[in-house]
């Protein structure tokens, strides 16, 4: 599986005094154990430097050829994942999602926005101003918020490349889906992932609530 930073962040909070003492001791302990603390303050100083460098540039990898076009859920072989890419896109994605979502409502009703996965779901509904669903089933807070999707909802689904899913078309899943269109996600010139948005219509599984969901 997977871990979101943050979840780690108590721990190395906790580590940061004896990080702070040893340190300390070391600075008084001798004149080669304050130069192995300048060395480690330059590692330090270095490594951020590239990390935010590689902040700003969006990583190192582009999306080009077959990688650039992918479908929801479509291996491209040779394609890897950049983590870099999460920091951009998901403003103008969640707007566009919107605009789609608005253009299609029936009798009045637009379709709800949805991802595929719950770690996704913050980023989407952050910037879009509105309830996101989770179509796949999980207990977590986002079904807990804004309830769940129920017999013959449709949806704006919103996919993105560098966490691809195939098309949620199923028996318990919707009942057809259509690709609206792509979206690229460019950086300083070059694309570096894109969003599919697809309109999925008629959802197929058990009318439930949050609560009664099982992962």
């Amino acid at each position: 599986g997977s871990a979101l930073p943050h979840w780690s962040v108590s721990a190395w909070l906790a580590l940061m005094p004896a990080a702070a003492g040893t340190l300390a001791w070391l600075w008084r302990a001798s004149r080669r154990a304050r130069a192995w603390v300048r060395g480690l303050a330059a590692w330090q100083l270095v490594s951020c430097i590239g990390l935010f460098t590689l902040m700003l540039s969006a990583g190192t990898q582009s999306e080009t050829g077959a990688a650039a076009r992918s479908l929801p859920g479509e291996q491209v072989p040779g394609a890897r994942f950049n983590p870099f890419t999460d920091l951009y896109g998901w403003d103008a994605a969640a707007r566009r999602a919107r605009a789609l979502a608005d253009q299609h409502a029936t009798s009045g009703r637009p379709p709800a926005l949805a991802v595929m996965n719950w770690t996704l779901d913050s980023r989407i509904a952050w910037y879009a101003g509105r309830p996101t669903l989770v179509v796949q089933r999980h207990l977590d807070q986002f079904g807990l918020w804004w309830g769940v999707l129920q017999p013959g909802d449709s949806a704006l689904v919103v996919d993105w490349s560098q966490m691809s899913f195939a098309p949620p078309v199923g028996p318990a899943e919707f009942a057809r889906c259509r690709l609206l269109e792509q979206q690229p996600v460019t950086r300083w010139g070059r694309q570096v992932a894109h969003f599919n948005f697809q309109l999925c219509e008629d959802w197929q599984g058990p009318k439930e609530t949050a609560l009664d969901r099982r992962h």
